[in-house]
């Protein structure tokens, strides 16, 4: 169930954004998994946004640079795995000043005060499952209020408390009408019996 906005809280809204998984290579040889949770998060943004891009760059030549618009005001990285490091270093720093910046992702959520203090246009990270806390960021809480969020007030940077693990809501789910891509899996030298 959606958290309700309190009555002086204005839902944020977005013209373009992106989401991005900023790797090159799959983990292993059974071909490319689609990125389920960025797929979550942009469901999450689609109604606060009016329009939402998912960019697998294992799937695309260019990167992220060329699929930022001149409207575009949020790009979100799913941050997951300590490899393309270097390739995805530049991802993250190739989103202009003034677009907010969210990196979130199980390899972000192990060191948040890095991505915060290395990349200096990283506005927030949000530590754990994301769908919850990017909802309560969309629906326009206070960065302060969001449990699982680290960011920067004030010149410092910020943990705020861990957010608790509830029952799954059943309304969080991969959007798949926002695939650009068409996944495969390939299963070989399978011995069965």
């Amino acid at each position: 169930m959606p958290i309700a906005c309190s009555k002086t809280e204005k839902p944020r809204v977005f013209q373009h954004v992106l989401c991005v998984y900023p790797y090159r290579r799959e983990l292993n040889t059974a071909g490319f998994f689609p990125p389920l949770g960025l797929e979550c998060i942009a469901a999450v943004i689609e109604p606060y946004a009016s329009r939402v891009d998912i960019v697998d760059l294992r799937k695309e030549t260019g990167e992220t640079k060329d699929f930022l618009r001149a409207e575009t005001d949020m790009v979100c990285f799913s941050v997951n795995w300590d490899r393309d490091t270097e390739f995805m270093r530049e991802q993250i720093r190739s989103v202009p000043p003034g677009v907010f910046t969210l990196v979130g992702g199980r390899y972000a959520t192990e060191d948040p005060e890095y991505w915060l203090s290395a990349f200096p246009n990283v506005d927030v990270v949000v530590r754990g499952d994301g769908e919850e806390a990017t909802e309560e960021f969309c629906q326009a809480r206070p960065l302060e209020q969001i449990s699982g969020l680290s960011f920067r007030k004030d010149g410092l940077i910020r943990h705020n408390p861990i957010r608790r693990l509830d029952r799954v809501r059943d309304d969080f789910y991969p959007n798949r009408r926002l695939r650009r891509y068409t996944y495969e899996l390939c299963i070989e030298q399978i011995s069965i019996g």
